[in-house]
Order: structure tokens, then sequence, then C-alpha cells
């Protein structure tokens, strides 16, 4: 055990500092005063000492994981990922043990946003990868000293049990995963968008849920209000998108949401107290402080972002900022610079990535390796959902490799740019307002059109190889697998030497796209937006879109609706000097 101690006390770098959880989420989880508030149960806010202490006081350690990932119009888009984080700090502070930094991870079974109106707006990784991540962080911890280790998922694929089982079989750290719902006894639990998480979030994140953003209920049905909801069947909601359980307007309620949260906490404690062996663990405990509104103006964070919050910031600038903090290292210092640069440029901040490697090794991490594939196929996502600009914030004590590494992402169909944000020009200046880096502001110059002079491309097209339309918006009939349209347009050489968009406008819903016989641009989610700078030259131009209509990945099957592919406009062009 001294050995185990002694492992515990060089699993953080140096003592560390920082001020409370952000405001109203303090209050709520320290006694009631955001002032008074010490975090001492945070593993990244602890000293050696503090965490030796902590250990042989309570070898519990509670490590939450969550995406940001659509829970329909009302919710904010971090739900799984917010209620996650908050019910292991609740869960930490109430019960004893030692929290770990929010794991913004998850496989890729997830539902994506409304494919009607907005982009992919899910990210997940590699199922593989991520089992992968919580094995390397759960054996850290396991030598740490640890006797029980809670892997607490918000997004419910996220459970690991096969990682669980092998842990508990070798029976150093039994390792308990779950979701949350998967500890509650005599209540109804468990659902995506609906009753259960709208009203659990109501209650962890107040301000972060807005139940008139769903449609009016039908006449002559009304709110039950503050009622326990009868119990339900998980299954899609015909009304709106991604919902899946009883209806959210009629029995989302903060009293059915407060009853759930306690049973959570109580189901944590029972499940720990049988891993332990210690029937007396968490018996005598005090009440929970409920936190008050925890909304930011103005909204930057993309997890806090509701839905139609995040299309209004992705409109205005597709720009998207991604801190990466060190092992053991508070992240607030990167992501409020993060939200500097966000509010002076435009467009949002990702959640923190947290456990990047450190240059001396110490804390609780993943590998170099398997860091840098993390965050590749994270950039890969966003770029995806056409962010035009992917900003990563890294802490100056990562490890070089790892930022060697960052360095040499690469988006070869020019569609995107990475900025690797050097940590010098991210430290705040003496007023704590650093300018925007140069090489941060001339790639948003070079791919957001700002200032931009737009004309629609009214131009014939050619249909399949036959038939000629001028207006996009004529029936083409017809059995098709794909639909083939073609045109020729012009440009000035002012036109051609500047940056370049096209905009399909409306596309149902997969095309592949060729201007001048260069390689094909490809996209599956609207916006149906393509940078052409370089690609385009003054003088004519052709321009060929292939259209499939197929469900896009990740689509839940029950929203696809067999139709004819279709391009149907309109096209429009935009130019801006960079």
């Amino acid at each position: 055990m001294a050995a185990m101690v002694a492992a515990a006390a060089n699993a953080l770098p140096h003592p560390t500092k920082g001020t409370s959880i952000s405001g109203p989420v303090a209050a709520g989880f320290a006694g009631g005063t955001a002032a008074g508030s010490t975090d001492a149960f945070r593993y990244e806010r602890m000293s050696p000492r503090q965490l030796s202490d902590a250990i042989r006081r309570c070898p519990v350690a509670f490590v939450s994981a969550g995406i940001v990932e659509w829970h329909g119009e009302q919710s904010a888009c971090g739900l799984d990922g917010l209620k996650a984080e908050s019910l292991g700090w609740m869960a930490t502070e109430l019960l004893g043990g030692v929290c770990f930094p929010h794991v913004w991870l998850g496989p890729d079974a997830s539902t994506p946003f409304d494919p009607t109106r907005y982009p992919r707006g899910t990210v997940t990784i590699d199922k593989t990868l991520y089992l992968t991540a919580a094995d390397e962080l759960l054996t850290q911890i396991e030598a740490m000293g640890f006797r029980v280790a809670v892997y607490l998922s918000g997004h419910y694929p996220g459970v690991i049990p096969d990682v669980a089982k092998r842990f508990n079989q070798r029976g150093k750290m039994k390792v308990i995963s779950v979701s949350e719902n998967q500890v509650v006894r005599d209540m109804p639990a468990g659902d995506h968008a609906a009753t259960w998480e709208t009203s659990v979030l109501q209650v962890l994140r107040p301000g972060l849920v807005d139940l008139s953003r769903l449609p009016p209920l039908p006449r002559g049905t009304r709110p039950a209000g503050q009622v326990m909801p009868p119990a339900w069947k998980f299954g899609q909601r015909s009304e709106y998108y991604g919902v899946y359980g009883s209806d959210p307007r009629v029995w989302a309620n903060t009293l059915f949401g407060r009853r759930g949260v306690e049973a959570v906490i109580e189901g944590l404690a029972r499940e720990i107290r049988q891993a332990l062996g210690d029937a007396s663990y968490a018996r005598h405990r005090r009440g929970i402080v409920w936190p008050f509104d925890t909304r930011q103006t103005p909204e930057v964070r993309y997890d806090y972002q509701l839905p139609y919050q995040w299309i209004k910031r992705f409109e205005q600038a597709p720009v998207v900022y991604v801190a990466l903090p060190a092992a053991g290292e508070l992240a607030e210092p990167l992501t409020r610079q993060a939200a500097r640069y966000a509010r002076k440029t435009g467009g949002m901040v990702f959640p923190p990535l947290f456990y990047g490697p450190r240059r001396d090794g110490a804390g609780v991490h993943l590998s170099g390796k398997l860091f840098g594939r993390v965050v590749d196929q994270i950039v890969r996502d966003l770029i995806d959902m056409d962010f035009r600009v992917v900003a990563l914030l890294p802490s100056a004590d990562l490890e070089p490799d790892v930022r060697k590494g960052l360095a040499d992402l690469k988006t070869p169909d020019g569609q995107a740019r990475v900025v690797v944000i050097d940590p010098s020009d991210a430290a705040p200046g003496p007023t704590d307002q650093a300018e925007v880096p140069s090489q941060l502001a001339g790639a948003i110059r070079a791919m957001v059109p700002s200032g931009a002079t737009s004309r629609q491309l009214a131009v014939q097209w050619r249909v399949d190889g036959g038939r000629t339309i001028k207006d996009l918006r004529e029936g083409v009939y017809g059995p098709a697998d794909a639909r083939v349209y073609e045109c020729t347009f012009e440009l000035s050489q002012a036109e051609a030497a500047g940056a370049v968009q096209l905009d399909l406008g409306t596309v149902e819903n997969h095309c592949e796209l060729v201007v001048n016989n260069a390689p094909a641009l490809v996209d599956h989610w609207p916006p149906y937006r393509f940078i052409l700078s370089g690609r385009v030259k003054p003088g004519p131009n052709t321009l060929r879109v292939t259209v499939h209509h197929e469900p896009q990945p990740t689509l839940d099957r029950w929203y696809y609706r067999v139709a004819p592919a279709r391009l149907a406009g309109p096209v429009m062009l935009a130019f801006w000097n960079p």
C-alpha cells in the first residue's frame, strides 16, 4: 500500500491552483456559495499530498464520460457529457472519493443533428479507440491505489462492460461501468432527449433546457406539472426528430429531475458499497444543494448551445476552438482564451480534450500516440460537418512529439484549415485581452466569407446528359439511382483571383462535386458548401454535381425516407478578398 500511495503522490506534476467551478455550478455542488468552494475532490485541483491523503481516506475514483450529441431542439448539445460530468462531481463530493476530469469521448453509435437543417454536429470516435483510451486511463488509476473506479457514461453506448470485466477479474481494482439510469430503482429512468434526460439536465445545469423550442402540444393536451411520470417505452417519437421516450412537453419537470438525481446518487453509493465490501460507505451524507442558472452571455461553448443557438453561431462563422490541456492541468486558462478568440472572431469552443501526455510524463494521461489519434478523429469529425477552421490550443506542457503531430494534421481537399496556436500566443496579456494570432486570423480570412459579394449561378443545367433546364426547381422525373447536373459558368479575373465559395442550396441528399475536372468534393449533410479557391479560373469553368439519395452515416433509420435524388438550389457563388 505504501508503494501505491507513493505512486499517487507522483501522479500530479505539482500542486495546482485555480478558481472554483464557474459561478452557479459551484454554488450548487459546493454547499451553496461559489466563493466557499474548494473543489477539493477534483483530481486536477489537488496537490500530490492532497491526492495521497484522499486515496487513504476513500480509495474510490470517479470518471465521467459523454459526448456532444443532438438531444432535441429543447436541450443543450452537450447533454450527455454535462449530465455525466455534473453527476460525477456531485457523487464524489457527497459520497467521497476523487473525481477525474471528464472524458469528452464516446463510440460511434449516436444521433446526429437533424439532417434536414443542420450539419452533423455530433462528435464521436472509433469504438476500439474509445475502449483503448478508457483502458489506459483506468490502468493508471488502478496503479495509484484506488480500490474502486466508477466509470459513469452519460452517453449510453459509452458504457464499457468488457473493459470493466477485465479489471474485475484481475481483482486489484473493481470497475463499475454504468450509465446513470442503470443504477436507479423503483422509478422510470433512461431515455434519449425525452422526459428523463430533459428533467435531469434541467436540475443539473439550469438554463440549458428550453421546452418552448419544441412544437406546441396538440389542442386539449397540457403539461402534467410537478409530478412523477408513468413508465415509458424507449422508442422514437414521430412528432420531432431524435427524441425517444415519453413526451417531455408533458412530463419533463424539476421534481422528477431532482428525484431522479437523488436516485442516481443512492444507486452509485449502493454499487460502491458492494464493490468495497464496506456497508458504511456514504451512509451519512448531507443533502444536495441544487445549482443555479448555468447560462453564459454571450454563449460560445459548443456543449452549452441549444441547436438554434449552435446553428446561429455556425452560420456566422464556422470556426471551432479545441483546448488540449496536459495531464493534471486545469483546462480553464486554455478554454478562457479560446472563448476570447471565439467572441472576437465568431465560432464556438469545443469541450476540452483532457489527458494529453505531459513532457515530464506525470499525471494520468493517454499515451502520445493514442492521444494524437483521438485528436485526429475529433478534428476530422469537425471538418466533416463543414467547420472551415479548427483551432487547437495545446498546453505548453504537452509532450513535444504530440505537439509536433498536431502541426502535421492536414486537410488535403482544401475545405478547411487546422491551426495550432502556439502556447505563447495563447497566454493572455496584461489586460487579459490577447490579440488573435496572425496565423489564426489569416486562416479565418481565407476560409470564412466576410464582406463577401454573392450572385446566383443563373445558367442552363444539363441533367443526366440530356434534358436542359434553366431553373433547378423544375421537376426531373423518372427512375434513377443518381442524377448528374452539369453546367458552365464564367468568372471574371477579379472573382477567380480571390476566395470563392459555392453553395448548392437544397440537395437531396448526397453529392459529389467536380470543378474543372479537379478531384471530387463530397458532402452528405447540409449545408452543401464548397471552397473553390484555387480550383477555378477566369473565363469559363465546368461544374458537375452527381446527386444520390441515401441514408446519411449514423442517421437513425426511422428518419430516412426514400426519395428521388435532386439538386434544387438555389446555387450561389460568394467572392471575397482574403
